[in-house]
């Protein structure tokens, strides 16, 4: 059922992922790409095997995943942000299917896809749990859903200290984002990702781990990252005009020296969980 708050937050989602399809594969040195990798690899696509790529955003996994396939239009990328979509059908011409449908109510008939994967998806959707069942749904049975989600307990101490000042920050800011269980955040451990494929029905799961980062050289480039870390960061950031900017670059800086050798460290950190429908 759709809320005022369900609303606004995937049109908050929308938003930022509409702003960032342009740079989505390069920023932060490729770290979405290289995630995207991981996960196709993670997926062992098999010949003829059925493929369903969920907020498939670029296509860089779903391309992948296609080649591995060897049967044109065996694999299906959705997503619900038409930039995104664009991205994906401009870069692919292996007859890969790409579709605006939601994550939470998929067209697919029951047992109808071998292979399922959720590429740093999961946090991003309003009602995770539901369209994890939908997965459960439309998954053949022996299939496999592979899903990687932002291992958030890996960030740095610089980006800790970043997201306390955007918190300050919000006391001067018009826009204040919607709210969202503080849970969600924790959805990228591997102990609290294995918990949610169980309860929607999945079997024999198993995790592994990609780390990436960069060290940024100082407040202003740290801060053209950290803009396009999520929606949230992204609309704090964009909503500021060119002196609040400066001011905050200024005041990073002098927290930033507090850590001394870790200052504008950098770390990305995914956890993949491999899933089974087994009954």
């Amino acid at each position: 059922m759709s809320t005022p708050q369900s609303t606004r937050y995937r049109l908050l989602v929308a938003d930022f992922f509409d702003a960032m399809s342009s740079l989505y594969d390069s920023w932060a040195h490729g770290a979405n790409a290289k995630e995207a990798a991981r996960l196709a690899e993670e997926a062992r696509v098999g010949t003829g095997e059925r493929v369903l790529d969920i907020g498939c955003g670029t296509g860089t996994a779903t391309r992948m995943m296609a080649e591995a396939t060897g049967v044109p239009g065996a694999v299906v990328g959705i997503d619900v942000v038409p930039a995104m979509l664009a991205c994906a059908r401009e870069a692919d011409s292996s007859g890969t299917v790409y579709a605006r449908m939601a994550a939470e109510s998929l067209a697919f008939a029951d047992s109808s896809i071998d292979v399922i994967t959720y590429g740093q998806t999961l946090p991003y959707l309003f009602e995770p749990k539901e369209s994890l069942h939908e997965a459960y749904r439309v998954l053949a049975n022996g299939g496999r859903c592979i899903v990687s989600c932002r291992q958030r307990s890996l960030s740095t101490p610089a980006q800790e200290l970043f997201f306390a000042l955007l918190r300050e920050e919000e006391q001067r800011h018009p826009a204040i984002p919607p709210r969202l269980s503080a849970d969600r955040a924790a959805l990228g451990e591997p102990r609290v990702l294995t918990t949610i494929l169980r309860e929607a029905g999945f079997r024999q799961i198993s995790t592994s781990h990609l780390v990436t980062g960069i060290t940024a050289t100082g407040a202003e480039e740290w801060c053209s990252i950290m803009e396009w870390l999520g929606p949230y960061p992204h609309l704090m950031l964009s909503g500021m005009g060119k002196v609040r900017r400066q001011e905050l670059y200024g005041r990073l800086d002098r927290r930033m020296e507090e850590l001394g050798d870790g200052a504008y460290t950098f770390h990305l950190g995914f956890t993949f969980a491999t899933a089974h429908k087994t009954g």
